[in-house]
């Protein structure tokens, strides 16, 4: 269980997990409508919009300058469902760590 924590913390601190450019592959499947890019002040936003059973869904990813995910928001008309963030779910895997003593003082 530890071991899974440590692994994701580290996926979390080191690896893009997704990048623009993966995105912008994703336009060759069938289901996808577009992927647009813009610079919102230091990230790299992208809104794509694909179908499912013929309806067309939004997505935001924002990336930060070194291309890696920090948000992916579900865009509903004018809100934005947020789906993952990169710095809570650090910081919610740290706290997890932390609560284990033998942990306390290394992180």
């Amino acid at each position: 269980m530890l071991d899974k924590y440590i692994n994701k913390l580290a996926e979390l601190s080191d690896s893009a997990i997704l990048t623009p450019y993966n995105l912008l592959e994703n336009l060759h499947l069938d289901n996808y409508v577009s992927v647009n890019f813009c610079k919102k002040n230091e990230y790299i936003v992208a809104d794509i919009v694909f179908l499912d059973h013929n309806e067309e869904i939004k997505f935001r990813y924002v990336f930060d300058d070194n291309n890696f995910l920090q948000k992916i928001y579900h865009v509903n008309g004018n809100d934005l469902i947020e789906h993952f963030n990169r710095a809570k779910e650090r910081k919610e895997l740290i706290s997890k760590l932390r609560s284990k003593h033998t942990f306390k003082k290394c992180i």
